[in-house]
């Protein structure tokens, strides 16, 4: 059995934050999907940010349950830190060309990005060179807007709902 690399309650860590993030993307101001909708011309609905969402968390929660018990790889909190930071980093360039901020700014930049730097940072002197790049390519393909622009033509067009 590998050393343990983050405990328990760090790992916890990661539910609790996303959900923070998913209600500030939910309910802050305009909401994610008629955000995307109004200022980035994507057609996006609510229905279809839940359907991604949801999943994602219930997915996460998971990962980070099975990672705490020990019955998973380590390396996919890595990846896990990875769908975090995008997450965070993410909603800065949108709001600088809207203008505006963009629902999940603030909790991206507060709470995702310094759990993410921090597990990161720590993944660097415990984790092998081949676990870290496992957990940062899964990281980067598990980050939904990917899937959200590879849906893009069969999405509902029209306003959010």
């Amino acid at each position: 059995m590998e050393p343990r690399v983050y405990s328990s309650a760090f790992l916890a860590l990661f539910p609790a934050v996303y959900l923070a993030h998913l209600i500030d993307e939910r309910c802050f101001w305009i909401g994610t999907a008629d955000f995307a909708t109004r200022y980035l011309g994507m057609p996006f609905t609510d229905a279809v940010w839940w359907a991604v969402n949801v999943p994602s968390l219930i997915l996460l929660s998971l990962v980070s349950f099975l990672v705490a018990r020990g019955s998973w790889p380590q390396w996919l909190v890595v990846a896990l830190a990875i769908h975090l930071l995008l997450h965070g980093l993410g909603r800065v360039p949108t709001s600088l060309w809207t203008g505006t901020i963009a629902p999940g700014l603030i909790t991206g930049l507060v709470l995702c990005t310094p759990l993410a730097v921090a597990t990161l940072w720590r993944a660097r002197s415990a984790l092998s060179r081949r676990d870290i790049v496992r957990g940062l390519g899964v990281g980067v393909l598990s980050f939904q807007p990917f899937w959200h622009f590879a849906l893009l033509p069969v999405l509902p067009s029209g306003p959010a709902a």
